[in-house]
């Protein structure tokens, strides 16, 4: 081979756009590697996370609209009880919807399948109520459920309580591992 300097003046312009070229190939190609890693941290922020946040939010909800409404259950009329009791049991079937829904969001991660394990035993420790206001009704109809509802958890309003509580601090542990999954992703996407 020549020394460089013995080349032709058209061939080292050549060979100097030839470089150049397979530098900015190599620049162009690495940027859009880099793109595409950027683009898959993003749609996993946006899209995946924003669902699951969304998923968590509404069974957050639907958890303190169940408190609620069973707080309203103690103020209520025998004539009334049905109405309350048929939004509590709407408050417990959204929420056993967002439940499931956040089961097929989350990752197959033993630490999270802890965390959502737990939210799902204190969720049937807490509604547990229902069936035994239903049991003890013994099929006398509505008010007679709603009442029986509504005693129960008067004479063992600490226990009801104390599960709601435990129910509530489950799901609150599920936003604060979803927020910091967010918080992981949104740091390996910069």
């Amino acid at each position: 081979m020549k020394p460089f300097s013995q080349i032709s003046l058209a061939a080292r312009l050549t060979l100097g756009f030839g470089v150049i070229l397979a530098m900015m190939i190599a620049m162009a190609t690495l940027s859009l590697v880099r793109m595409q890693a950027l683009t898959s941290a993003l749609e996993v922020i946006t899209v995946t996370n924003a669902e699951r946040a969304q998923t968590i939010n509404a069974m957050k909800r639907h958890l303190a609209a169940y408190v609620q409404t069973l707080g309203d259950l103690g103020s209520t009329d025998l004539e009334g009880g049905p109405a309350v009791l048929k939004h509590i049991r709407s408050a417990q079937s959204d929420y056993t919807a967002a439940q499931t829904k956040v089961v097929g969001l989350l990752p197959n991660d033993p630490a999270v399948q802890a965390v959502l394990a737990e939210v799902q035993k204190t969720a049937l420790a807490a509604t547990e109520l229902q069936a035994i206001g239903d049991k003890l009704a013994e099929g006398r109809g509505e008010a007679a459920q709603a009442f029986q509802v509504r005693n129960e958890y008067s004479n063992n309003t600490v226990i009801w309580s104390a599960r709601q509580q435990a129910w509530s601090k489950a799901v609150e542990r599920l936003s604060d591992w979803h927020d910091q999954d967010n918080a992981a992703h949104s740091a390996q996407a910069t």
